[in-house]
């Protein structure tokens, strides 16, 4: 069974980590894998791709087993949604880990990376100046996990947007944050003079960075002692 993680988190939603770690046949042969699955992964080039897509939809079946249909559609900016049920839905897949986050309240994203010391070339495009200051006082054995959270916090939070549309360093913003093993953060979206607040968890997953963010509603947050139950299978 390659399911890591099950988290119930405040707000009625859900998040699953999946890591794909049985033979190919497995999933190729996997009753999920109907018609509409199969001419959707046909158009992805490399095995690895259509393993993870395969995975979410393993994944978001094995979350939501008593949903009969769990079919997922695309909107004009790529962002996933269900066709039938009931909840808002964010996906990411990095190597052979894949990650669903689930809520039937909230707005959500979720982002899992593998660490690559490429993020610090590409920092400059995605760090506005609050940004860089608070990574300019980060210690530098710390710095490329703490990029690896800040471009994550971003990549949820354009998820959760969903419109498209967003400069990564003038329309997001990731409010200063202690880093761990495992921590929280707050950050925010401007567009269009509307500000969506968001509460984010991050954690290290062995070489993985995964982040995820729920939109700030009252009293939700996504801080870990929200947790209603954390599962580590």
């Amino acid at each position: 069974m390659a399911l890591l993680i099950r988290k119930e988190l405040a707000g009625n939603s859900l998040l699953g980590v999946w890591k794909i770690e049985e033979n190919d046949a497995w999933y190729f042969n996997n009753p999920l894998l109907t018609e509409r699955v199969q001419s959707r992964i046909d158009g992805y080039k490399s095995v690895q791709r259509k393993l993870q897509a395969i995975a979410v939809r393993i994944l978001i079946k094995t979350l939501l087993p008593s949903e009969k249909n769990v079919d997922i559609g695309y909107n004009e900016k790529n962002k996933p949604f269900f066709t039938e049920a009931l909840y808002k839905l964010s996906i990411t897949h990095s190597g052979n880990m894949v990650a669903v986050l689930l809520s039937d309240t909230v707005k959500v994203g979720v982002d899992i990376e593998k660490k690559d010391s490429q993020v610090e070339r590409v920092a400059h495009k995605f760090m506005n100046a609050e940004e860089e200051s608070n990574y300019a006082s980060i210690l530098e054995s710390e710095k490329l996990d703490y990029l690896h959270v800040l471009w994550g916090a971003k990549e949820c939070m354009y998820k959760l947007y969903g419109k498209g549309g967003l400069d990564f360093r003038e329309d997001m913003t990731v409010h200063k944050f202690d880093l761990k093993s495992q921590g929280d953060f707050t950050g925010m979206v401007s567009k269009d003079e509307r500000l969506i607040h968001v509460a984010g968890v991050y954690t290290k997953l062995d070489n993985f960075v995964l982040v995820y963010v729920l939109e700030k509603r009252g009293n939700v947050s996504a801080n870990r002692q929200t947790l209603d139950n954390e599962q580590h299978i």
